[in-house]
């Protein structure tokens, strides 16, 4: 069967086609329909977060400013990467952070992950925190007591310390434990 387009056809289905594919493009890198949203930690958007974040830790920061200069190291780099993302369901975006610094990070280990949680006064509390080996952190599409599930990188303990493993954080309803 030989199909022939007219060029007002053919120009109608390629603009079809590319916006199907836009749509489609769109859905994928930040968020899988089976994982839900991957956290896009960012050191340069939510310039307050992260002053309020780094205000948190401010004394340690001066401390290790004061140590690093007397053992005549260089100046500590710090990183706040902050992403906003409401994990609690009531409409306001809580705070993930992750904290690259000589006190946040250790060797291979990793560096420090924070949940901070939002309320309408604009003050956070903290409810979570732990090392991860990388921010590779996923808002998933399940949720337990109101809360959704984190799911985190994690180095396997027994197995090569170059490749990443996953568990799921569950709310619990006091706090974010492994789901095992």
């Amino acid at each position: 069967m030989k199909m022939i387009f007219s060029s007002k056809h053919l120009s109608t289905l390629i603009i079809v086609t590319l916006a199907v594919l836009a749509i489609w493009s769109s859905t994928i890198g930040n968020s899988n329909a089976n994982l839900g949203y991957r956290v896009q930690f960012s050191n340069s958007n939510f310039p307050e977060e992260r002053n309020l974040i780094y205000k948190i830790f401010e004394s340690e920061f001066h401390k290790i400013a004061l140590a690093r200069k007397a053992m005549d190291l260089t100046e500590d780099k710090i990183s706040i990467l902050v992403d906003k993302v409401d994990i609690n369901n009531d409409q306001i975006p809580d705070l993930l952070a992750y904290i690259y610094s000589s006190y946040h990070c250790g060797g291979n280990r990793g560096c420090k992950f924070y949940v901070y949680l939002s309320d309408k006064n604009n003050k956070i509390h903290e409810i979570y925190n732990t090392t991860l080996p990388s921010e590779d952190v996923w808002i998933l599409t399940t949720s337990e007591n109101g809360y959704k599930d984190l799911k985190v990188p994690v180095w396997p303990i027994l197995q090569n310390p170059q490749e990443k493993n996953f568990v799921v954080l569950k709310w619990n309803g006091e706090k974010y434990s492994e789901n095992k």
